[in-house]
């Protein structure tokens, strides 16, 4: 049933975008089955549209459409820590764009220079470890 999956190993799991085209149910039911088979100790990472996006998410979205997809759900940080604690996760880090660009993206050439790369605006990235005794 788990393809080899040894669910007494530490493990992680990446759901880099995924969350975006997931209803809030759908996201909810998502990580209730990986909390299942992930033993305490694991991690999660993802991605995920945050409320309070602006003009670049709302962007972003129109982007999406244009290519027949929807973005079903938006979420703030305390929604986001709500709907892990129900699937037995803990919000390990939390970075919105501007801390996620300062601490991937802000990096300097042999001229002391900065690069242009940033992390999008409106998203959220976070580290989710899976809690002791929700087995």
């Amino acid at each position: 049933m788990n393809a080899g999956f040894n669910t007494e190993k530490l493990s992680f799991g990446s759901l880099l975008g995924i969350s975006y085209y997931l209803s809030e149910n759908e996201f909810r039911n998502l990580l209730v089955r990986i909390s299942a088979i992930f033993c305490a100790g694991s991690y999660i990472c993802f991605d995920y549209p945050q409320s309070a996006g602006g003009a670049e998410s709302r962007r972003n979205r129109e982007l999406a459409a244009a290519a027949g997809e929807q973005m079903k759900a938006r979420y703030t940080c305390d929604e986001l820590e709500m709907l892990l604690a129900e699937a037995g996760f803990l919000m390990r880090e939390h970075l919105d764009a501007d801390k996620a660009t300062q601490t991937f993206f802000q990096t300097f050439n042999e001229n002391n220079m900065a690069h242009e790369m940033t992390a999008t605006q409106g998203v959220g990235y976070c580290l989710a470890v899976k809690k002791e005794g929700d087995q």
